[in-house]
């Protein structure tokens, strides 16, 4: 972790364990599951052709692995990925917000 960032962002899985223990999402083998047993696990959906993107999704699973939820890598074409997003077709996007300050 980049010491400039260590008080923004913190990596615990032992707490994140816990936090998930105690709302009722129990390890069953290698993978949480709710109360009702469902799978806690997703589809993270990035743009391929960007390497760093790649990069942190595969950061972001592993993480997610080390604590019991599963995730399904997808890349995509950019074209239109966004749209499919807001649309609700693709429930978890790794993408970018870019804000244009307010003209003076």
């Amino acid at each position: 972790m980049v010491e400039a960032g260590k008080e923004l962002v913190s990596h615990d899985p032992a707490k994140a364990k816990a936090m998930l223990d105690a709302a009722g999402y129990a390890l069953d083998g290698d993978v949480r599951k709710a109360p009702d047993g469902t799978p806690l696990e997703f589809e993270l959906v990035m743009p391929s052709g960007w390497s760093d993107w790649v990069q942190a999704g595969q950061i972001i699973a592993q993480n997610l692995k080390e604590i019991g939820v599963r995730v399904k890598l997808r890349r995509r074409r950019g074209h239109g990925l966004v749209r499919r997003h807001l649309q609700g077709h693709v429930p978890a996007l790794a993408r970018q917000h870019q804000h244009q300050p307010d003209a003076l």
